[in-house]
């Protein structure tokens, strides 16, 4: 009985690993192959912890230094997340007291132009105004519904 043993190892980035191997056995008795193919996958920000041994043979302490370059790459993300939720939440409030101040000046405005006999532009002007904040509040609403 002859066995074949093909193993190839693919770590394509530090986040993933991929151990495939397979058995090919020719019985000669039998004249048949029999096929034994395993496939284990790791992923994850650190390599596998076999490659992470590996590395750590070769040059002591470098294991340690991955795992603190893992961590350090995990608080940065963090960071970054606290920035983006806050820039969306100033954005958010700055939209709505822009759009309350210019909903309040063009009721004014439409005020003192109906007061002064200008009744067309003082009824446009509010109105249009309306109309714009209420279709751009309904645009954006739409847009985050398309990408959830």
């Amino acid at each position: 009985m002859r066995i074949f043993e093909i193993q190839s190892i693919n770590h394509t980035s530090m986040s993933e690993h991929n151990n495939h191997s397979i058995k090919l056995e020719k019985r000669k008795d039998e004249n048949m192959v029999v096929a034994e193919e395993r496939t284990m996958q790791f992923s994850g920000p650190l390599p596998h912890p076999d490659i992470l041994e590996k590395y750590e043979q070769l040059l002591p302490g470098v294991a340690d230094r991955i795992v603190r370059m893992a961590e350090s790459q995990s608080e940065h993300r963090k960071l970054i997340e606290v920035k983006v939720i806050y820039s969306d939440t100033m954005r958010a409030t700055l939209g709505i007291c822009f759009a309350f101040t210019i909903v309040i000046t063009s009721i004014l405005v439409g005020t003192y132009l109906i007061m002064h006999d200008k009744t067309t532009g003082g009824l446009l002007i509010p109105t249009g105004a309306l109309v714009t904040i209420v279709g751009a509040f309904i645009y954006q609403k739409r847009g985050i519904k398309k990408t959830e």
